[in-house]
């Protein structure tokens, strides 16, 4: 309650809080669904990391961070662009060694071009089509580019939300994804191949790549499948954290996109008075679950 003021500044107040409520309401809406765990050991590197299969590290090039467009920011300079990150150390209040803890966070999503001006996501990264217009994707947010600092952006690696061509949020059947048309097309980047029919090899080894947290684009690989019957998803062992929703699940044999990754196990937990991430065994816990990329296939180019 709000002491010393009359009824309609109290009114006022509670207004201006229901109003920046409503803002962060993706961002929110996300943290509470969004897949979060390791399972066994923490799988995920850096594109740079030598150990990281250089398929996928060329599928990562065409990988992107969802933000919002008001996290970016002019700059004198009219080929580059600031985006406001903080680290993820400030963003989670992380335990000090935790990986990757003073790394920047830049936004809330992942997504994946899958054609020449076509990004696919997940549904809940997108809370309505109406809401396109806020949205900004940012590829090269890596630290295998060339910028000194990750929150200096190459203008051109910038693009906008122009119009949502298909969006389908219905976790009851395991639907979740979204897919916009940019405000341009993407140059030096390309497309990524998806499934179109059939179904992903039980026997299939699996790997993520995304913004687990918001962080520069990570690879998680050593994913399994643990499910494969539901006709809209599967359900993998993958390292994603919140972030990673919207992420392509790759074939590590094939570099084929089996489908986007859009839920899972817990996030975080307290260690004393900060946290750490949440650990399962590779086969306990309830798993993560991936939209199958023929759910939305038909809707691509």
């Amino acid at each position: 309650m709000v002491l010393g003021l009359t009824k309609s500044q109290r009114l006022f107040s509670l207004a201006k809080l229901f109003l920046a409520g409503a803002l962060t309401y993706a961002a929110t809406a996300v943290a509470a669904i969004d897949p979060d765990v390791i399972y066994g050991s923490d799988n995920r590197r850096e594109v740079t990391d030598p150990r990281v299969n250089q398929l996928l590290a060329k599928h990562a090039r065409s990988t992107a961070l969802l933000t919002f467009r008001n996290q970016i920011a002019d700059t004198p300079d009219p080929f580059v662009k600031n985006l406001a990150t903080k680290s993820l150390f400030e963003s989670k209040n992380l335990c000090e060694d935790e990986p990757f803890a003073e790394q920047p966070v830049g936004g809330w999503c992942s997504g994946f071009l899958a054609g020449p001006d076509i990004l696919v996501t997940a549904g809940h990264c997108l809370p309505s089509a109406s809401r396109c217009s806020e949205i900004a994707v940012v590829f090269g947010f890596s630290y295998d580019e060339s910028q000194e600092s990750l929150s200096s952006l190459s203008a051109g690696n910038v693009y906008s939300c122009k119009n949502v061509l298909m969006h389908r949020y219905n976790p009851p059947r395991g639907e979740d994804y979204a897919i916009i048309r940019l405000d341009r097309v993407v140059r030096g980047r390309q497309p990524l191949a998806v499934r179109r029919f059939g179904k992903v090899s039980d026997q299939a080894s699996l790997a993520v790549i995304g913004h687990p947290s918001g962080l520069p684009t990570k690879i998680a690989d050593g994913g399994y499948i643990r499910e494969n019957a539901r006709p809209a998803y599967f359900v993998t062992n993958s390292d994603s954290f919140g972030g990673n929703s919207g992420s392509a699940v790759f074939d590590t044999r094939t570099g084929l996109v089996e489908g986007i990754l859009v839920r899972g196990e817990r996030d975080y937990e307290y260690r004393g008075d900060c946290m750490v991430s949440y650990r399962c065994d590779e086969n306990d816990c309830r798993g993560e679950d991936v939209t199958r990329a023929t759910s939305f296939a038909a809707y691509l180019p």
